[in-house]
């Protein structure tokens, strides 16, 4: 039974072997709280969880016996597993992640060259449908700018058109004094009596404006000598406002005031300027009428005169008649070409270029989706680098966590194998402890040929020497704090085993030994240290305490 206190709980581990009730039986007690398994072996691993102990730990530091495989013979691949699991380290794991680490990054790297090759030829299909888009607005301005051609043309020819429509309305314009002259020449012919009697009458219209005339341009005479003696007046009163008057002697200020005379002179002066222009119109009037009647006396006459001129007078105007009637039908064409010129023009402006804008909607469509599914893409392309660039970090992290951990233990156990190894051989033994390709090599060496070998190539004596050098050097590094050996000094000779009980003797600061042997002399090596002797002599046991 051994009792334990650990982190201020009391455990009690009660184990027996061939008990005649329990046979092989462990019972794992925790403050008095039974944690004992269904099994031994889960029992015992509770007991490694709960002390802290680990097995391998104690089995190649703590504890000796001749029979089992000591850590110095152990494979390559063993004994990495084994110094990994003791010193707390699952390189295996780590290995694994390191391993899925790279497959990761791997994988990531084909997928970024697979989207990077997918996002050039998405970036590939943008520059070809900008370049679609270009040259189909380019098209689409084309297309434009044959319409705006198209109804410049138009316009163009109904600028002609009513060019042409302007001079057709002068000559229609003179229609109807066309047709009244050939209506005329018509009467003439019909009748030169009525033309006399007209003549007559004209004669005699004539004679009564001239007379008028006269009489109107004696009013006229009049008026303007009234309108010189206003003036003379008004002009007197403005240069002479305080003087004598030139007319009739008096002061003039002695008289109306000098603002009402000017004001009253003036006022008649616009009067007979009114009167003036009112006469001029009625003048003017005359004249035109007087000018119309010498006129129409004079055609009257001719046609008198010369009948014959009338007839071809007669025929002239039937001649243009004839040629107006043309120019009509001309007018009614030209109307009919300026609506279709109109028609044609609302439809070249309303006319589109369907086909180009369908596959321009299309193109500019296809192009949004496209910039939308390179930017997905180039955030995906980015965040894969982002976590390839973590995946980096990740693998040299845990590198760094192997190499600084388990390589940083390794050199120190190789340096203090080789002081245990130099103090326990005088240094005829040194050895090599290094990775190479995921496996854990330790090997030793003689001063005598200089030549690297395997454990097993030692004699008996030698591997004792080099598995307590071992053992006891993962002891130190360690810290276990404990020695179990069961016949430690099998094999050596008188000289060998003081010389082991003296090594013994001087690691034994801060640690506890358990020493199982038929060498009587071995508790005297221990006589400056505290020790419970248990010796066994024909049969009978008896206790030394020191």
């Amino acid at each position: 039974v051994l009792e334990v206190e650990n982190n201020g709980d009391h455990f009690v581990i009660d184990r027996v072997r061939n008990h005649p009730d329990r046979g092989n039986d462990v019972i794992f007690l925790k403050n008095g709280d039974s944690l004992t398994g269904h099994s031994t072996s889960q029992t015992n691993e509770k007991i490694e969880i709960e002390l802290g102990i680990n097995k391998k730990t104690v089995y190649h530091c703590g504890y000796f016996d001749a029979d089992k495989p000591t850590l110095s013979s152990l494979t390559p691949s063993k004994l990495l597993s084994t110094i990994s699991e003791m010193i707390g380290l699952d390189l295996d794991e780590i290995d694994k992640c390191i391993t899925n680490t790279k497959k990761l990054a791997k994988e990531l790297d084909s997928d970024i060259k697979n989207k990077s090759e997918k996002l050039s030829i998405y970036e590939s299909n943008i520059e070809k449908l900008e370049a679609d888009i270009e040259f189909l607005n380019k098209n689409y301005e084309e297309f434009e700018d044959r319409k705006k051609q198209d109804i410049a043309s138009i316009i163009s020819r109904r600028g002609q058109i009513e060019l042409e429509m302007e001079e057709i309305e002068e000559i229609l314009s003179k229609k109807s004094s066309i047709e009244e002259k050939y209506e005329i020449a018509k009467a003439n012919i019909a009748d030169l009596e009525t033309l006399n009697g007209k003549t007559k009458k004209l004669e005699k219209k004539l004679n009564t404006a001239l007379k008028k005339r006269d009489s109107l341009i004696e009013d006229m005479t009049n008026l303007k000598v009234t309108h010189s003696d206003l003036q003379k007046s008004y002009d007197n009163l403005t240069k002479n406002p305080s003087g004598h008057c030139v007319y009739c002697g008096n002061i003039l200020n002695e008289s109306l005031t000098i603002d009402n005379k000017r004001a009253e002179l003036s006022s008649n002066l616009e009067q007979v300027n009114v009167e003036k222009l009112l006469k001029q119109v009625d003048i003017d009037q005359v004249e035109s009428d007087i000018a119309s009647f010498e006129h129409e006396i004079a055609e009257c006459k001719k046609i008198i005169e010369d009948a014959q001129e009338e007839y071809r007078i007669y025929h002239k105007y039937e001649n243009k008649i004839e040629s107006l009637k043309q120019v009509e039908k001309m007018k009614n064409s030209h109307l009919k070409t300026l609506e279709n010129l109109d028609k044609e023009k609302k439809n070249i402006q309303n006319r589109e270029p369907s086909s180009i804008i369908e596959t321009l909607e299309e193109k500019t469509s296809l192009l949004e989706s496209t910039n939308e599914l390179v930017f997905k893409l180039t955030v995906e392309v980015d965040n894969m680098r982002e976590e390839r660039r973590l995946c980096d970090i990740l693998k040299k992290s845990l590198e760094t966590v192997k190499e600084s951990l388990f390589n940083g233990f390794v050199i120190d156990l190789e340096t203090e194998i080789s002081a245990m190894l130099d103090e326990l051989t005088e240094g005829d033994i040194t050895c090599d402890l290094s990775e190479k390709k995921g496996q854990l090599y330790l090997s030793f060496c003689l001063s005598t040929d200089n030549k690297m070998r395997h454990y097993k190539s030692f004699s008996r004596g030698e591997r004792s020497k080099i598995d307590t050098a071992v053992s006891n050097a993962l002891n130190n590094l360690l810290n276990v704090g404990f020695l179990i050996n069961d016949e430690p000094f099998s094999g050596l000779d008188s000289v060998g085993i003081p010389h082991l009980l003296n090594f013994y003797s001087r690691h034994a600061s801060n640690k506890t030994f358990l020493f199982v042997g038929h060498q009587i002399e071995m508790k005297d090596y221990f006589n400056n240290s505290k020790s419970l002797v248990v010796i066994k002599e024909n049969g009978v046991s008896r206790v030394e305490v020191n």
